[in-house]
């Protein structure tokens, strides 16, 4: 560590001893002012080192970093903060809380996580349902973040955790340690002052062709945070591509020519809130955005990055740092150009006394709104883009670009023609169109044995034009890990046969350190697997009509207000399961709930009301959080194996053959087995909760591979069982609790 200058000129002009506040920030300590109690972080300016040591030694339980400073100017640390012991100390006052018990391996995960975090080292954490994880890492990051006067970002995939961090867990810490915390938005969460005063005085069709006009007068009024959640908690006229048209962007940005910049910017407040923070919570999607785009400001400087949710992180690091260009963007870009409809004109270009402009605009539009068709009708669902395939679309993607250089050509012109207050909009629209166009482009430079995936996805109103990364690890380590002290990574689920390797090698983190914490629920009192060993094959057209007997069966032993959740690999198996199933089910008094009749919140919520079956794919492998006897049962209809139908997957897979590796074994199992466990853990959710799981998929037992997952519920005693034997099996398990 060093004095700043500051500090240096201070001590010359000081009595000897003198005591000093001091803050330090990447090793170097500034005086912030004279010390009149011994406490928290000081500087001792003395010529007799043994006097200082007897006064840290006098005020030890109230003193943090202690600096001395003989009368050469010499630095020497004297005093840490012993934050092993304050760990203890916070989980010992946690623990006497209403509702808290002491768990050991919450407190060894918080010691790892410290450490980690002390020593700037990556490391992985497997903490089941049961551990307290969320606790486990707050409590160590907040003590790391206030000792070293560093941020640290928490970064999650679901909002449900979001809010449980934000409403629940944080405000809760505080009680017991002081720290600042904020939640961290997009930046297109947040709404442009200056674009929406110019769009209300300019009279915007989309504005004024509904109420919206008056919503965002009266909003700018009253608005606080100025965030899309506080806008749309109250108004409803406004459309999402109005929304998009008026957010903050950090291309349209006037910054210092903006009149909100310094005091009435609701982007540029938030982001003061959060350099003031000692804790951040954000999104997986925020962090690989910052990761990108620095110079966009999402976030302010950090040093450490806690994962959690992190068995995600593969999958969401793929979708971000995938590039994309879609019809639908370059239409709105058009449309936030120049728009006329029932001879009412708006956009950017609608004042600007240039018909010619206004043409252009109108007939690129219609242009590409053809050739985008033409591709459309090529591309049946999703299509990856080679040497041989892209013959395809060479035609009608090269008169995309032509029509684009031309049109930005011509915009150009006119930005140019036009003072910076009168272009900064225009030319955010330029420059994104321009993104687009360049993006587009790279499909006519493809190559077979290049670094990237080229695809084309075709959605009901718009063509997703796609580049993503072969390696993702690769990109995380060149936007994230090499940016950051330290990268942490937590899940109940990313070990396979208790290791770590599928995952590190997944997200290239292989020097990364490890900890396996072991749950605190009794599973072998609680809970039980049964393996229904005689269903058919999962390719007979007979394990339909099976499965949804033995489904009705398991609803015959349940009492109570007991449920199920029955999970499935694909809405048609799931839909010809439940047509067999549901009136079946009716008559033995239960609901039966099929994902996609309501959204997911709505289903979840009436079959938390209990005597529910609900039938449900994809999402509902995770995140679901049922306590209680409502979930009662778990039944695995089909193990969860991904078959490799996307391009992305499809590259991946024919990679790892190229090589000479076994794809299935090295790919598409461990993800399947990762996904099981995902799902097993929907299960048990309290040390109260008691439950059945049952898979219903032979393959499990016929397979050699079945060991895979049969292992990875080791924990949980397990039994095989005949079809018609399911009922009793089921009925005396919970007949021991009666």
């Amino acid at each position: 560590m060093e004095l700043t200058k500051h500090s240096r000129k201070i001590l010359e002009s000081s009595d000897i001893p003198s005591f000093f506040k001091i803050i330090i920030d990447n090793n170097t300590v500034d005086i912030t002012g004279r010390a009149t109690e011994i406490e928290g972080d000081i500087l001792i300016f003395d010529e007799n080192k043994y006097y200082a040591l007897e006064t840290v030694a006098d005020n030890l339980e109230k003193l943090d970093w202690v600096i001395f400073v003989d009368s050469s100017f010499n630095l020497e640390i004297i005093g840490k903060p012993n934050r092993s012991s304050t760990i203890d100390e916070i989980f010992e006052k946690i623990y006497k809380s209403k509702g808290f018990k002491k768990r050991e391996e919450q407190l060894k995960i918080a010691h790892f996580v410290y450490n980690l975090l002390k020593d700037g080292r990556m490391g992985m954490i497997e903490a089941p349902t049961g551990t307290g994880k969320s606790l486990s890492y707050l409590v160590p990051a907040v003590l790391f973040a206030k000792e070293n006067r560093k941020r640290v970002v928490i970064s999650t995939n679901t909002i449900n955790l979001q809010r449980q961090l934000i409403l629940k867990d944080i405000p809760f810490l505080q009680k017991f340690i002081d720290f600042k915390v904020e939640i961290a938005l997009g930046r297109n969460n947040y709404l442009c002052k200056r674009k929406a005063e110019n769009t209300i005085n300019s009279g915007s069709i989309f504005l004024f062709e509904t109420d919206a006009y008056k919503e965002l007068r009266e909003f700018l009024s009253y608005a606080d945070e100025g965030s899309k959640n506080e806008f749309f908690s109250k108004k409803r006229n406004l459309t999402e591509e109005g929304w998009s048209v008026l957010a903050s962007s950090s291309v349209s940005c006037a910054h210092r020519n903006c009149p909100y910049y310094r005091s009435g910017c609701f982007f540029y407040r938030a982001r003061r809130k959060l350099a003031e923070a000692d804790i951040i919570v954000a999104n997986h999607h925020i962090v690989f955005s910052h990761s990108i785009m620095r110079s966009a400001e999402i976030l302010p400087e950090f040093d450490a990055l806690i994962f959690d949710e992190a068995h995600n992180i593969e999958k969401n690091a793929t979708n971000y740092y995938t590039k994309t260009s879609s019809s639908s963007e370059i239409n709105a870009l058009l449309n936030m150009l120049y728009l006329k409809r029932k001879r009412k004109e708006s956009g950017l270009l609608a004042d600007l006394d240039n018909e010619s402009i206004k043409r252009k605009t109108q007939h690129t539009r219609k242009s590409l709104e053809e050739l985008f068709k033409e591709i459309s009708g090529r591309v049946e669902n999703e299509v990856r883009i080679d040497k041989k395939s892209l013959e395809r679309f060479k035609k009608p993607l090269s008169q995309i670009l032509d029509i684009l250089d031309g049109f930005l050509i011509e915009l150009k012109t006119i930005i140019e023609s036009l003072n910076d207050n009168e272009s900064i909009d225009i030319k955010s629209v330029y420059v994104a169109l321009s993104e687009n166009r360049d993006l587009l482009g790279e499909f006519l430079r493809v190559e077979d044995e290049g670094l990237n995936i080229f695809w084309i996805k075709r959605f009901k109103q718009s063509l997703h034009f796609n580049i993503t990364p072969i390696y993702i690890d690769k990109a995380l380590n060149e936007f994230v890990y090499s940016e950051l002290s330290s990268v942490l990574f937590v899940s109940a689920t990313l070990t396979i046969n208790n290791t770590f390797d599928f995952f590190k090698k997944s997200i290239g983190i292989e020097k990364a350190e490890g900890f396996i914490a072991k749950t605190s629920f009794d599973y072998q009192k609680n809970c039980r697997v049964f393996i229904v060993e005689d269903m058919p094959d999962i390719e007979d057209k007979r394990f339909s009509k099976t499965a949804a007997d033995v489904i009705v069966d398991i609803s015959s032993s349940l009492e109570g207000n007991k449920g199920a959740l029955v999970l499935f690999t694909s809405y048609k198996m799931l839909n010809d399961v439940y047509e067999y199933a549901k009136d079946r089910l009716k008559n033995n008094g239960f609901k039966a709930l099929r994902q996609g009749e309501l959204d997911n919140f709505e289903l979840l919520n009436k079959f938390k009301e209990g005597k529910g079956f609900l039938f449900a794919t994809s999402s509902f492998w995770e995140g679901v959080d049922v306590k209680g006897e409502e979930l009662s049962v778990l039944v695995i209809v089909r193990l969860p194996f991904e078959v490799p139908t996307t391009p992305i997957e499809k590259a991946r897979f024919e990679l790892l053959k190229s090589e000479g590796r076994n794809a299935f074994f090295e790919y598409s199992l461990p993800k399947a087995v990762l996904k099981f466990k995902q799902g097993i853990g929907r299960l048990i959710r309290d040390e109260n909760d008691k439950g059945i799981i049952v898979v219903l998929d032979s393959r499990i037992t016929k397979k050699l591979y079945g060991r895979w997952f049969v292992e990875s519920v080791e924990y949980i005693k397990q039994e095989r069982i005949k079809r018609d034997e399911i009922k009793k099996a089921v009925g005396n398990f919970f007949v021991n609790f009666a």
